[in-house]
């Protein structure tokens, strides 16, 4: 997932596991780890690898992003925030919760579903969108 975030972006990961780094003007996040063909990365490694590629501006960025990612394995969470842009990216399950919310004074990124539904301004739960997520992964 893409934002362009001329927005205010707010970040908050609550779980320990999560590494930080900064390089180049990138900002990442990374949790878990990755195969890269019989090559085991941790999240440390993973953040260097994210905040190194070079990607292009704008709406380009996703489908670039994506191609340098297809190959990985694992469990894995991650968000790169570069110049006005925020890329989120989860393994193909989904092991390491990673959500998002857009809203009119800015982008909400965490691993707490707590803290995201506070900030959120909807405290209360969704019941047919917390069904829809239990059983399939979608939500409304």
């Amino acid at each position: 997932m893409s934002f362009p975030t001329p927005l205010a972006a707010t970040f908050h990961f609550a779980h320990p596991d999560w590494t930080f780094l900064e390089a180049g003007g990138a900002r990442a996040w990374t949790r878990g780890w990755i195969d890269q063909g019989g090559s085991i990365s941790d999240a440390a490694a993973m953040g260097r690898e994210l905040a190194a590629m070079v990607l292009p501006p704008g709406e380009a960025a996703l489908p670039a992003l994506a191609a340098r990612v297809q190959g990985w394995h694992g469990n894995f969470a991650f968000c790169l925030a570069r110049n006005d842009e925020v890329l989120l990216g989860v393994d193909v399950v989904r092991t390491l919760p990673l959500l998002y919310s857009r809203r009119p004074g800015g982008l909400l990124v965490s691993d707490s579903h707590e803290w995201m539904r506070e900030r959120a301004g909807r405290p209360e739960l969704n019941e047919e969108g917390a069904e829809d997520y239990l059983v399939s992964g979608f939500v409304h």
